[in-house]
């Protein structure tokens, strides 16, 4: 019921507002024919008395009136720019959402593209700790798209628990994702993430999109990852050359569907909870 009433209310708010300058002319108007009948019942019969000072009197009392009709006048043209400038800055508004709209999605398209030329090899430390002989399908081969991916975590988990720390810190965990990981793949790992850092940082950075509209294109592009590029993604984050990747992968929820395991559980203490929960509505 109150929500009906606020609706209600708010509908009138509107069409008042859009019919401002009409219904001032209108006051204008009724005013005017109020005051000639007022002063004409003042001055008796006007036109029958012969007196022309008593008729200029008549005709002078109209002056406070052309006062005020002029100051409606001028409110009318004060409303009328201001809802043209209104008008603008929603044209501008749309004109800029829609070009934001088309980068976006330029911008996920190229991300895709350049997922597919990522490359990792496993490294021959890595091969020798998992025994070629016993599994023939982990190769030297180079891994391409989301292969890669795949491989670079599958390696960097193995190395992170051989990790002699007591206690993983991001420091321990970037030393060893910059060295075993970034290091030997830099070459097609480093545009990936860039293209997706740019369009998480474009969208913390816009001035024009509501909290709500970034968070909907950060769902979208949160869509187009796996589970895998997010986890390679998170590590990537505690590594100095990421700048201050980490916030935005907070900041746009990227880690909320990772799947349980060791990569999550590692990244739940390099993370706070906000990086894993949905965003308030």
């Amino acid at each position: 019921m109150l929500k009906s009433c606020r609706r209600g209310f708010s509908s009138v708010g509107s069409l008042f507002s859009k019919n401002l300058p009409f219904l001032i002319f209108i006051c204008a108007a009724a005013l005017w024919v109020i005051w000639a009948l007022f002063s004409q019942f003042i001055f008796g019969k006007i036109f029958d008395d012969e007196r022309f000072e008593v008729i200029g009197q008549w005709g002078d009392s109209f002056g406070a009136l052309n006062a005020l009709i002029s100051i409606f006048g001028f409110t009318m043209v004060v409303q009328t720019l201001t809802e043209q400038r209104k008008a603008s800055a929603r044209q501008a508004e749309d004109t800029h959402i829609q070009r934001f709209d088309e980068n976006f999605f330029e911008l996920l398209r190229l991300m895709r593209i350049v997922r597919e030329e990522v490359t990792f090899s496993y490294s021959p430390g890595y091969l020798k700790a998992r025994n070629l002989n016993r599994n023939p399908k982990l190769t030297a081969a180079p891994r391409t798209g989301r292969k890669a991916f795949v491989a670079s975590v599958l390696e960097f988990n193995h190395w992170a628990k051989l990790s002699n720390s007591p206690k993983q810190t991001s420091q321990t965990l970037s030393i060893i994702y910059l060295s075993r990981i970034h290091n030997r793949s830099e070459s097609t790992l480093a545009p990936y993430f860039r293209l997706v850092y740019t369009i998480l940082g474009k969208l913390r950075d816009d001035t024009i999109l509501s909290d709500a509209q970034k968070a909907e294109y950060g769902n979208i592009l949160r869509s187009q990852l796996t589970s895998t590029e997010i986890k390679l993604i998170a590590i990537n984050g505690l590594a100095p050359i990421s700048k201050d990747m980490r916030d935005l992968i907070v900041q746009f929820r990227l880690l909320k569907y990772l799947p349980l395991g060791k990569t999550r559980k590692l990244l739940c203490e390099m993370y706070p909870p906000e990086a894993f929960l949905a965003r308030e509505s």
